[in-house]
């Protein structure tokens, strides 16, 4: 982590963007465990323990958003390079507040989300248990509905992902030979780059939401026909599976980041050695210095 956000040749904004990016998701494998056990006493608000409650939501809440962040990952990331190909000819050397501005807006976003669940949960709801829609408003998957609607979101997101880096680097690799400053060339070939880093994990990104087809098939069967003890069952197993291949991604998404980081790193670092003169350079000079006092001593 050190060695990449001390990486010079990768633009401030991307080191940013990148690191925060992963340390918001990793909270979604460890926070998922503390809400399925916690979630174990089902009305704690009704049953007056409200410490319990407290810690409860809020490791909800907190787990939801890791979970937002993670299905809009790949538009902040076009995003941050979209902007850096516009501003190509100055973007080097510009200091500014991007990604400080996407992760506001995009938190923003996530609580006014759940602010609406919230409400729409408060009004709609039939329930007399204020437990039942609150766990609904603050988690994923209580509601088989608005976990469809995230399985979506996650879908379009690797695709957008995938469709956009593609288009970057076809854009970068054309104008990179059209490049007038150092500058210019520097940013489009540190787009390549970073667009050829992203496109396996999009790809990756894509082959997990795949192995997560079932999610549609279980939500929606619960959605329209309901559900027995058996649908309820088999919705349960898909949730966790579904938050274990989250893990697994997080995990191979951020070491082979690390990796392909380090490596380029290490490659931009190598420095060459002095050379010694040699023989000829040196009776090259020593002629020179000949000639240049035979010419001295002829005036």
């Amino acid at each position: 982590m050190r060695q990449f956000w001390n990486a010079q040749h990768f633009h401030e904004n991307l080191r940013k963007c990148t690191l925060l990016l992963n340390l918001i998701i990793c909270f979604s494998p460890v926070l998922h465990p503390i809400t399925f056990y916690l979630a174990q006493e089902e009305s704690p608000i009704t049953n007056g323990r409200t410490d319990y409650a407290v810690i409860l939501y809020t490791a909800q809440i907190l787990h939801h958003i890791s979970l937002l962040f993670l299905h809009t990952k790949f538009f902040i990331l076009v995003v941050e390079r979209a902007l850096a190909y516009r501003q190509r000819k100055v973007y080097e050397n510009a200091r500014n507040s991007y990604v400080l501005q996407m992760m506001v807006v995009t938190l923003l976003l996530c609580l006014l989300e759940i602010s609406s669940k919230l409400l729409a949960y408060a009004i709609i709801s039939s329930e007399d248990n204020v437990d039942v829609w609150l766990s609904k408003a603050f988690t994923v998957e209580k509601s088989p509905s608005y976990f469809l609607f995230t399985y979506s979101l996650s879908a379009c997101s690797g695709l957008v992902g995938y469709v956009s880096f593609q288009s970057l680097l076809r854009r970068a690799k054309v104008q990179r030979h059209k490049s007038q400053t150092l500058s210019e060339r520097f940013e489009l070939r540190q787009t390549e780059i970073i667009t050829n880093i992203m496109l396996p994990l999009c790809s990756g990104y894509c082959l997990c939401v795949a192995s997560c087809f079932a999610i549609p098939i279980a939500a929606i069967r619960l959605i329209v026909f309901g559900g027995g003890w058996e649908w309820q069952k088999f919705y349960q197993i898909i949730v966790l599976y579904s938050n274990w291949m989250i893990g697994v991604y997080n995990l191979g998404a951020t070491v082979y980041t690390m990796r392909k980081i380090k490596a380029m790193s290490a490659k931009n670092s190598r420095r060459t050695g002095a050379c010694s003169p040699n023989n000829e350079t040196e009776r090259y000079f020593k002629q020179l210095a000949e000639q240049w006092a035979a010419t001295q001593s002829r005036k």
